[in-house]
């Protein structure tokens, strides 16, 4: 039965629809804007390190008062979700304590992170209906995110030093610029994307620049455009890349003597001029370590955390991590699926929607080969629970429901 509705009540609804769905999207954003705001004032203003610990707490306080004022309104959207969501966390968590091969202090803290930040972002994520609030709430913040991040380098107490935070901190607000230059083609998006991405080339980290390389991929590979066009787009990257090739050492000298004879040097530049960019820094000892333990357990595996080294020490490898919690059974069917899972993005329709999921798809990328430590990764929870709300029924608008 339709319901005759007066004008002002339906803008009453849209507004408090709209109202609900910022809420939902400004907890999520402000995780990350916390994370900058803390790195980047710690490095900026002369601060004694014993407040450190204080202010990461007073910055904290922002991300809980965002989400109590959304949390009656994720509950309602996604009740079943967020309690079954919590209680595999606590199972899982509690069968790795009852195994007793992690340690209880690691096993202890992770499970607060992911109970109470990673596993909630997720759920988050999945129960905002309209993904267009959560992808404005992004591009608006980014801005703030990267002013934070660049004022951090060029008035920070460790200027031109190499930092892994600062790039994966400044990843998200590059690719939101990258994705909304591509779709808007407005210049002042691809000015900050040159800028912030050649920060991350001077001053970050290989597994930042190979989570934007993936997103320029993943757009290619996943965008609607007509196969001849993209023929043609496959065709030209061949060509400039031959060039490049070609050149490649001319090139590479060129620059570092360049940011040399101007007191820069960068440590991805260097690895990759000099031939040297998959370094794997111990990685390959570490992962022929845990794929030692994985053979060891292949049936039941270790447990969440277990067989770890310590804090920090793990695989670096998600699919290694899955494989060494869970056996390889069970770890290779939640790789497959999480895998497969993602390839949901070719059947989703709505731009925000798959702009947001290409976003933390490529965010998430390094997780499988050099980074993993998942449980820590709040980016790659979002972006399961991105993928699983494409599943859901979608609600009929409130606009069809009133006349």
């Amino acid at each position: 039965m339709t319901l005759n509705r007066s004008p002002i009540y339906a803008k009453n609804e849209i507004n408090k629809v709209e109202n609900e769905e910022n809420k939902i999207a400004i907890f999520i954003v402000s995780y990350f804007l916390v994370q900058i705001l803390n790195l980047s004032s710690k490095h900026i203003f002369p601060i004694p390190l014993e407040y450190y610990s204080l202010m990461s707490i007073s910055f904290g306080l922002i991300l809980v008062v965002t989400f109590l004022r959304s949390f009656s309104i994720v509950l309602n959207r996604s009740l079943k979700a967020f309690f079954t969501a919590e209680g595999i966390t606590l199972i899982l968590f509690l069968t790795s304590a009852l195994m007793q091969n992690a340690e209880s202090s690691l096993l202890y803290e992770n499970f607060i992170w992911a109970a109470l930040i990673s596993v909630p972002l997720g759920v988050y994520a999945f129960s905002i209906n309209n993904k267009e609030y959560l992808y404005n709430m992004f591009l608006k913040f980014s801005f703030l995110m990267s002013t934070l991040l660049i004022l951090m380098i060029f008035l920070g107490n460790n200027i031109g030093v190499y930092s892994m935070s600062f790039s994966y901190a400044l990843l998200l607000p590059i690719l939101f610029h990258v994705n909304e230059w591509l779709n808007s083609k407005k210049m002042k998006y691809l000015f900050l994307s040159i800028i912030q991405i050649a920060l991350v080339l001077l001053y970050g980290s290989r597994g930042a620049i190979l989570s934007i390389f993936s997103y320029i991929v993943f757009k290619f590979l996943f965008s609607k455009v007509s196969i001849a066009k993209k023929l043609s787009l496959l065709l030209f990257s061949i060509t400039i890349i031959s060039i490049l090739y070609l050149n490649y050492y001319t090139i590479g000298n060129f620059i570092l003597k360049a940011l040399a004879e101007r007191g820069y040097y960068s440590r991805t530049l260097f690895l990759l001029f000099n031939s040297d960019i998959t370094n794997d820094a111990g990685r390959m000892e570490i992962f022929r370590y845990y794929l030692n333990l994985v053979g060891e357990r292949p049936i039941i595996g270790w447990g969440i955390m277990g067989g770890w080294l310590g804090k920090g020490q793990g695989p670096h490898n998600m699919v290694i991590e899955l494989l060494l919690s869970f056996g390889v059974i069970f770890g290779g069917i939640i790789t497959l699926l999480t895998i497969m899972i993602q390839i949901r993005i070719i059947y989703v329709k709505d731009k925000f929607t798959r702009d947001l999921i290409l976003i933390f798809m490529s965010s998430s990328f390094v997780l499988y080969f050099i980074s993993g430590d998942y449980i820590q990764k709040p980016s790659f929870f979002i972006l399961v629970g991105l993928l699983l709300s494409t599943f859901r029924r979608k609600k009929k608008k409130f606009a069809s429901r009133v006349e």
